[in-house]
């Protein structure tokens, strides 16, 4: 089951944090101890750390956007896995392969077949 990444709460007042920037993105490998994104609220900025090993499944908060202490974050979890709200990774979505390692990225994109991929084309399961 995906793990939810909600946002912390850094000070005893703090009620809501400002997503200032996202250091991974969607479909990025990432490991317990990894800075996903940074915070800022009215006194600082911290950063949000995975506790967790998987993919970057879903981001929920933009850039930006002011979200509540425990507020939805993102999900963090194994390729092609569901969400709990049935949806799956925009980039895995349809990839059973696990193989299928479509990226931002352009460079590191490649087809459910391991076929490296041009920046113009996508992955064969539609990502």
């Amino acid at each position: 089951m995906a793990t939810e990444i909600r946002m912390p709460q850094f000070g005893v007042s703090m009620e809501t944090g400002t997503v200032a920037q996202w250091l991974k993105a969607e479909g990025d490998t990432v490991k317990a101890g990894d800075v996903l994104a940074s915070i800022e609220t009215e006194k600082l900025t911290n950063d949000v750390v995975s506790e967790v090993d998987g993919v970057l499944l879903k981001i929920v908060a933009q850039e930006g956007e002011d979200i509540p202490v425990q507020g939805l974050m993102a999900y963090i979890g194994q390729p092609g896995e569901a969400l709990p709200d049935g949806s799956r990774c925009r980039r895995y979505g349809s990839c059973h392969c696990g193989a299928c390692a479509c990226r931002r990225r352009s460079d590191v994109r490649r087809s459910c077949q391991g076929i490296p991929a041009g920046p113009q084309d996508r992955c064969q399961a539609g990502r």
